[in-house]
């Protein structure tokens, strides 16, 4: 049951990004889009906690930076990955999102005493590799697809900085107010989204909101339904499993689910790069 449970969740994972590329598919979308998306995103994960655990709910007030710095972070890998899929690769957008891993880990061996096994340091150093790779524009071996490529790098600053900030309340508070946590960060999402919302869209807004919302309360449920998943199973499987599998295999989804679904086709680089990533990925989570 752990395992088909684990399964769930790395679906679940893969999925989010699958649903959110084909809302800028639409022919009818208008500018406010993405902003409308986050809030139903928020507002979807707000639900998924509140279902599983809103009763441990305790009103933490020395939580709250912790949520607000979740929050930001949350939203700004929220919006890196959503608009990297419009100009790249999905396979790729989703790998370089996934090597946020990487930063709750150097926090741990700069400022923890946390030591980084040869796997990890090995990890490390394919992770630098496949960013190179996965990079190179085809046909010239140096030009770098920019645009794509700073999105990319903001869902992966957003994913790893919302982890960062689990790893930094979980150290102040060792198993405790995981729901404060999570819930005030998802209500703090709903209300940022809102916000830039009503600035950026200044017409259209009923439509934006038609149009997006659906997709980001898919997303939103999925994003909620992960993050259970990964908790309840935490405690249930070794982390040398429950980790690598849910990092490697939620990598690999992403690049069938983009194979089937999108048809993309990866330069021979590239697809060296991104298993390299993979590599890496599974590495630093041994």
């Amino acid at each position: 049951m752990n395992y088909l449970l684990l399964l769930f969740s790395v679906i679940c994972c893969s999925m989010q990004e699958i649903v959110r590329k084909r809302m800028f598919l639409r022919p009818d979308l208008v500018k406010g889009a993405e902003d409308g998306c986050t809030i139903a995103v928020g507002v979807g994960a707000l639900l998924i906690h509140l279902i599983v655990s809103g009763s441990k709910w305790t009103g933490h007030l020395a939580t709250l930076p912790y949520s607000i710095f979740f929050a930001v972070s949350f939203m700004l890998g929220t919006y890196g990955i959503m608009l990297a899929v419009t100009c790249g690769p999905l396979s790729l957008s989703s790998l370089i999102a996934s090597f946020g891993l990487a930063l709750p880990t150097l926090y741990g061996i700069l400022f923890l005493g946390e030591r980084l096994d040869p796997a990890g340091i090995i990890g490390l150093i394919v992770l630098c590799a496949s960013m190179v790779m996965v990079n190179v524009q085809k046909g010239t071996g140096e030009k770098l697809n920019l645009k794509w490529l700073l999105l990319a790098l903001c869902g992966f600053l957003g994913n790893g900085c919302a982890t960062l900030a689990q790893k930094l309340h979980q150290t102040a508070f060792p198993g405790l107010y995981t729901a404060d946590l999570m819930i005030d960060a998802m209500a703090l999402v709903v209300l940022f989204s809102i916000a830039i919302f009503l600035f950026r869209c200044r017409k259209d807004r009923k439509k934006a909101l038609k149009i997006s919302f659906p997709y980001g309360l898919g997303t939103g449920s999925l994003n909620g339904l992960t993050n259970f998943g990964m908790v309840y199973l935490s405690s249930r499987l070794p982390a040398a499993i429950l980790y690598p599998t849910a990092s490697a295999g939620g990598i690999v989804l992403s690049w069938l689910l983009a194979r089937v679904i999108y048809h993309e086709k990866l330069s021979r680089i590239k697809q060296i790069g991104f298993f390299l990533g993979f590599a890496a990925v599974l590495l630093m989570n041994l």
